[in-house]
């Protein structure tokens, strides 16, 4: 896995108490379009992975899986876009929760049109409320099941959960700077899709 560096940007996303669900919501998904395009140009597969673990980490957050980067830097303050599905803190006896994402965040607190932006870009948003590890192993189990042009991908409810897959596709499948742009292609297509789904809505 490679090292993946976390910019001062990425860092401070979030981190504002100030920043509403729906705005939190907004920047990580124009983070994570920004990365899987810079993924889709980069020189290098190294350069490529690195971007695609960058688009990973905003959608799940510190507590998600396949979070790579440091939680001290973590994007979004540690929040994605996604319920995490590992209790930061203590024991779990200790009453700890598991991170909800501004995802679910935003849903709860929105109206009809957020919570419809919400429901294209997750899918099951129930799903993700109540169990967030079975919204992770669909999108493993599409990703181990992808044949070299990434079948199966495009089967996922909601185009942040195919974003996710199409990066982690970059991670695990690309044997070649060609291939992994391949994928970041169609990885910005879902991430684009996402960020435009939330274009418009109040904060």
């Amino acid at each position: 896995m490679p090292v993946v560096p976390v910019s001062p940007t990425l860092a401070a996303v979030g981190t504002s108490g100030t920043t509403s669900p729906t705005q939190a919501l907004k920047i990580n998904l124009a983070l994570a379009d920004q990365e899987m395009n810079a993924a889709r140009t980069s020189a290098s597969l190294v350069a490529a992975q690195q971007h695609a673990q960058l688009v990973i980490d905003l959608y799940v957050g510190a507590w998600g899986r396949w979070f790579a980067a440091s939680q001290a830097v973590a994007p979004g303050g540690g929040q994605g876009i996604f319920p995490g599905e590992r209790i930061p803190g203590p024991a779990p006896d200790s009453g700890a929760v598991l991170p909800v994402g501004w995802g679910l965040r935003a849903y709860e607190l929105g109206d009809p049109p957020t919570q419809q932006a919400v429901e294209s870009i997750m899918g099951d948003v129930m799903r993700w409320n109540s169990d967030p590890r079975a919204g992770y192993d669909q999108i493993a189990a599409a990703v181990t099941s992808a044949d070299a042009n990434g079948s199966q991908i495009d089967r996922l409810p909601g185009t942040g959960a195919r974003a996710v897959a199409w990066a982690r596709l970059i991670l695990v499948k690309a044997t070649s700077v060609e291939q992994a742009q391949q994928y970041a292609g169609l990885g910005s297509q879902a991430t684009g899709a996402a960020l435009a789904a939330v274009q418009g809505l109040r904060p």
